[in-house]
C-alpha cells in the first residue's frame, strides 16, 4: 500500500547503491496495489529488487531472518501513528536491525533511537542515510540486535499475561 512508503525505500536503495558503489538487493515481501508502480520505479532507477508476491508467514519470516536490515519507512497518518507493525517485533526476535519512521506509538513504548531502532524521517535522503548507518557501523548493528532481542520479550504473550495478572490481583 502507498502508506508503507515502498516508493521512498526504492529511491533510498538507489542512493545507497550509488554510495557503496555496488549493487544492493532490495527484497520486498508481500504484494499489493502498488506492485506494478514499484516494479517500474525499480527498473527506472536500476534498483535490483526481488518482489516475492504473497508468501506464507513462515516463508516471510525465513526471508526476514537473512535481511541485513529491515526498513519500514511508513507515511505518518493516524493509523500508522497508533499501531506497532508486527514486522518490527519479528525483526527483533530474529536479530535483524530495524530502520523505521518515528511514530507516536513508539514514544509510548519508550523506544530509543540507535538503541532499539534507528528512526528515520519518511524522506528518501534520510532513509538512505539511516540504512547506510546500520550497514556500515558494526557497533551500532550489534547494539540494535542485542537490545531488540531483549525488548521483544516484553511482547511475549506469557509475559503480557503475567503482568496483567499481577496488576489485577494487587
Amino acid at each position: 500500500s502507498w502508506w508503507q512508503g515502498v516508493d521512498r525505500l526504492v529511491k533510498a536503495v538507489a542512493v545507497v547503491s550509488r554510495r557503496v558503489n555496488q549493487p544492493v538487493t532490495l527484497v520486498i515481501v508481500g504484494d499489493g496495489p502498488e506492485r506494478a508502480r514499484v516494479e517500474e520505479l525499480c527498473r527506472a532507477l536500476g534498483v535490483r529488487c526481488v518482489l516475492t508476491g504473497f508468501v506464507r508467514h513462515e516463508v516471510a519470516l525465513a526471508l526476514l531472518s537473512v535481511f541485513d536490515v529491515l526498513v519500514v519507512p511508513r507515511v505518518r497518518m493516524s493509523s500508522t501513528e497508533s499501531v506497532i507493525p508486527i514486522k518490527l517485533l519479528e525483526a527483533w526476535a530474529l536479530g535483524v536491525p530495524v530502520v523505521i519512521t518515528k511514530h507516536e506509538i513508539f514514544d509510548v513504548l519508550d523506544l530509543v533511537d540507535r538503541k532499539h531502532v534507528v528512526f528515520c524521517e519518511p524522506d528518501v535522503a534520510d532513509i538512505a542515510e539511516k540504512i547506510l548507518m546500520v550497514l556500515t557501523n558494526e557497533v551500532l548493528r550489534k547494539e540494535l540486535i542485542k537490545n531488540g532481542s531483549v525488548l521483544v520479550k516484553t511482547f511475549y504473550y506469557d509475559f503480557l499475561v503475567q503482568n496483567m495478572l499481577k496488576t489485577w490481583w494487587k
